[in-house]
């Protein structure tokens, strides 16, 4: 448990009651997730099981605000998956990441379907149990380590929610540095991010490959977007390089995260047309480590 003066930081194996109830759609975590998520048969089926084992129960946090006059409230909540990467096992591991940067693209282009199934798959194997279901999509059935039994190695963050008025306090930094440290002190060398830009919704036309790579400071209100952004991925100003335009790769970025690949597989949304139309969204996920 981490704490502050304020803030303390649980995990669902310490604390299994600040779980959310998912089911009860007044409750306040429940309305911060776009609506598309609930299509996603991955997203339905394998994220209440990070819930079913000890070895995974740890690395689901919950931050709550604590007060000697006022009752707890849970004010944030997190949720990151231990999984075996076997690319990064063949070339011994985080240190040989710097002579073998190509290790970090066979990140599964699945991106958060993908390493959720596989991290419940291999969970499960490790008890000696059959697959818990069959691939939900082409890339989860091309992934041919799901259904290891090896320790794990790295761990990938699924979801980060902070409640509306409990933003820009620093939270979403505290759940990070949990992941992080929960990371260090199992083992597990790496810590990846399969994450939704979140102003990408803005920009729909905008290629997810050029879009990461906009600095701030270098944003559309100065201009047309193509002419102002091409080029600008390696910008330094000052001997620095400049962070992300967008503010959820800007603050994994600030915080010692690398952007890597593009995952646009990333969630398989199921739905009739008058689903996708009411929800009018183009999206993609990028991939970061750190």
């Amino acid at each position: 448990m981490t704490t502050t003066s304020e803030y303390h930081v649980y995990t669902a194996q310490s604390r299994p009651d600040l779980w959310p109830d998912w089911d009860n759609e007044s409750h306040p975590f429940c309305s911060i997730w776009p609506k598309f998520f609930e299509g996603d048969l991955t997203d339905k089926f394998y994220l209440s099981k990070t819930r079913n084992y000890d070895e995974l129960r740890k690395f689901q946090f919950f931050i709550v605000r604590q007060s000697p006059t006022e009752p707890e409230i849970l004010v944030a909540f997190a949720q990151s998956i231990p999984f075996f990467w076997p690319e990064l096992e063949a070339i011994g591991g985080r240190t040989g990441l710097s002579s073998h940067p190509e290790v970090l693209q066979s990140l599964p282009d699945g991106g958060y379907d993908t390493i959720l199934s596989r991290g419940v798959e291999q969970c499960h194997a490790r008890q000696g149990l059959p697959p818990l279901a069959a691939p939900f999509t082409d890339d989860q059935a091309r992934d041919c380590t799901r259904k290891c039994n090896n320790r794990p190695n790295a761990l990938s963050a699924l979801s980060l929610a902070v409640l509306p008025e409990w933003r820009s306090k620093g939270l979403a930094e505290m759940m990070l540095g949990c992941m992080k440290a929960a990371a260090r002190e199992t083992g597990l060398e790496v810590l990846v991010v399969p994450l939704r830009p979140t102003r990408k919704v803005d920009f729909p036309n905008v290629n997810i490959a050029d879009y990461m790579f906009w600095t701030k400071g270098f944003g559309p209100a100065q201009g047309p977007v193509g002419p102002i952004l091409s080029g600008d991925r390696e910008r330094v100003v000052n001997g620095k390089p400049c962070l992300p335009f967008d503010p959820w790769l800007r603050k994994h970025v600030s915080l010692g995260g690398k952007v890597v690949k593009v995952a646009r597989k990333s969630m398989a949304v199921e739905g009739d047309m008058n689903h996708f139309i009411d929800l009018n969204f183009i999206d993609d996920v990028a991939y970061t480590y750190i």
